[in-house]
């Protein structure tokens, strides 16, 4: 437990960080903003969730920019996201590399070529979302969804996808060298062209996948 001292300065800390956002955002960035505020989370008296919330809500009104906005040109690479609502949103190219997204909420949301390389996707739920080129490499996706979703071309290569739900995802020409898909499911998933080379496939269901291209035609 910190100190009323220390509680006083990370707030004072924070206040004159938005007084600084709301004046200078255009030579500081909003991703520098972001990173300041991930780095005064580690304090004790920003480690309930809602705190959390709160101080971001802070710093987006200060800076002037809504959520969306910041979430379109910011790069939030190394950022905490955990639980995050990303829903139905254009975040094509985003990079999220590095980044904690466990049980984040990527529904139907556009993630073309987005970077999500080392981040932890745990719980993280990308059903009907596009993710076609995306970089996965890396990543640790125990109980993910990806059902129905788009990865044509994506890159998961050494990714943990423990438990992984695939149900009748499109992982043409994916690349999965080297996955760890215990217990995944891929049911109805369309797999013609995917790297699988020394993957581990221990358990997983493959019931009714399509790996021909020309299959229902």
């Amino acid at each position: 437990m910190c100190s009323i001292q220390t509680k006083r300065k990370c707030l004072q800390s924070l206040r004159h960080w938005v007084g600084i956002c709301s004046n200078r955002i255009y030579y500081l960035g909003i991703a520098e903003c972001l990173r300041y505020v991930n780095h005064v989370y580690n304090a004790t008296i920003f480690r309930s969730r809602a705190r959390r919330l709160l101080a971001m809500f802070i710093l987006v009104s200060g800076c002037g920019h809504s959520p969306l906005e910041i979430c379109q040109s910011a790069n939030l690479s190394g950022c905490d996201l955990r639980g995050a609502d990303f829903s139905g949103r254009q975040l094509n190219g985003q990079s999220f590399s590095g980044s904690k997204l466990q049980g984040a909420v990527f529904t139907g949301t556009s993630l073309i070529g987005a970077d999500f390389s080392f981040a932890n996707l745990s719980g993280a739920n990308f059903d009907e979302s596009d993710l076609s080129g995306a970089l996965l490499t890396g990543v640790k996706a125990d109980n993910a969804s990806f059902r129905g979703a788009n990865l044509i071309g994506a890159r998961l290569n050494g990714a943990r996808l423990w438990n992984a739900e695939f149900t009748l995802a499109n992982l043409t020409d994916a690349d999965l060298y080297l996955a760890q898909m215990h217990f995944a499911v891929l049911s109805g998933a369309k797999i013609h062209g995917a790297n699988f080379d020394q993957a581990n496939l221990t358990g997983t269901v493959l019931e009714d996948t399509e790996v021909d291209p020309d299959r229902g035609k």
